[in-house]
């Protein structure tokens, strides 16, 4: 069953009816939006690199501690 027209899966199949072409344009312009705002605040993912070299990635992992179970199981 093909999506129903006014959306960005319509769209990205080829449908380019206004309703496609504008839920495509109200995503694109979201995407912009949001990629500004990260640029403002600074924020963004560290590299693949940054993790892996990172002191936490070079960290034995730990077992966890389990306590006894309580009385009558077991």
């Amino acid at each position: 069953m093909a999506a129903e027209h006014g959306t960005r899966s319509r769209y990205n199949s080829g449908c380019r009816c206004d309703l496609c072409v504008q839920a495509e344009r109200d995503y694109q312009r979201a995407r912009k939006q949001a990629k500004n705002e990260q640029k403002a605040t600074g924020g963004s993912k560290p590299s693949p690199v940054a993790v892996l070299h990172s002191p936490r990635a070079a960290a034995p992992a730990q077992e966890p501690s389990h306590s006894p179970a309580p009385a009558g199981y077991g």
